[in-house]
């Protein structure tokens, strides 16, 4: 049985909660020199909540209304602690004080926000995850070497959408998965000739899926209709890897040439 993260970072003697009230004390107990006073990061935030990017903010009026707005409420010791409540926190801790160093209200020097900012990436590095953004917007997911290596391949518009298919708050969301993959599906649809000369059964294989299960409502077909929430969503990881390799064989393919010139010089 596949070990979540949480499993094997308890086995690694990695102190999850001990993490997360540094974070915590970082954010509301201690003290940075705000040019005439000392404030806190939550104090600061507060104060210069209505300058920051509405992209961030939206219609909210302070960090209470934002809280109730969104549902966030960060307990010093929560009591159903996990590692999604982490990045949860990590990522509202890092966005608010992007949003103060972005805002030039703030008399915080940058360089001692900029290492809250490293010190929770830092956090967030050994526990496996990597900070992504879009549109100044900064989430973290899981690190998977073939998903970062396909994300640097693919056209911006579609390199945050393939990290983010990992985000913990997605897990369930198959609408937003399907969003994701019907863009994955589209993009690799003009290389399906090349990917089949590489390897015809597994391209078979992948647009039979992308066909069945992300561009079409198959609620006819009498085995999808039978299929319970989670095993749709499980086939929509396989897809998704299944995608991820079609991309990283047809990168390979691109070197073929020259991996078959090494190969006949070193020998």
């Amino acid at each position: 049985m596949r070990r979540n993260i949480y499993d094997i970072l308890q086995k690694a003697n990695i102190d999850l909660s001990k993490e997360y009230s540094r974070i915590y004390d970082l954010f509301y107990n201690t003290y940075f020199y705000d040019g005439i006073d000392e404030v806190t990061l939550y104090g600061a935030i507060n104060d210069y909540f209505f300058s920051f990017d509405k992209k961030l903010i939206k219609r909210c009026l302070t960090l209470d209304d934002f809280d109730e707005e969104f549902g966030f409420c960060f307990d010093e010791q929560p009591n159903d602690f996990s590692i999604d409540y982490l990045v949860s926190f990590s990522e509202y801790v890092v966005n608010f004080v992007f949003a103060l160093i972005n805002s030039q209200e703030s008399d915080i020097d940058d360089e001692e926000l900029h290492k809250v900012i490293e010190h929770v990436d830092s956090c967030m590095e050994d526990f496996g995850y990597t900070k992504v953004s879009k549109e100044s917007i900064y989430i973290y997911v899981e690190k998977d070497s073939c998903a970062l290596a396909v994300a640097e391949m693919v056209d911006e518009s579609l390199a945050y959408s393939v990290l983010q298919y990992n985000h913990y708050r997605l897990k369930g969301d198959l609408e937003s998965k399907l969003g994701i993959l019907r863009a994955m599906a589209h993009e690799i649809e003009n290389k399906r000739n090349e990917l089949k000369s590489i390897n015809s059964n597994f391209t078979s294989d992948l647009f039979q899926l992308i066909n069945k299960f992300i561009r079409h409502n198959n609620d006819d077909n009498a085995y999808i209709a039978l299929l319970t929430n989670l095993e749709l969503e499980e086939i929509y990881d396989d897809i998704y890897q299944m995608w991820l390799y079609a991309n990283m064989m047809l990168r390979q393919n691109e070197k073929k040439d020259r991996i078959a010139e090494l190969i006949n010089n070193i020998n």
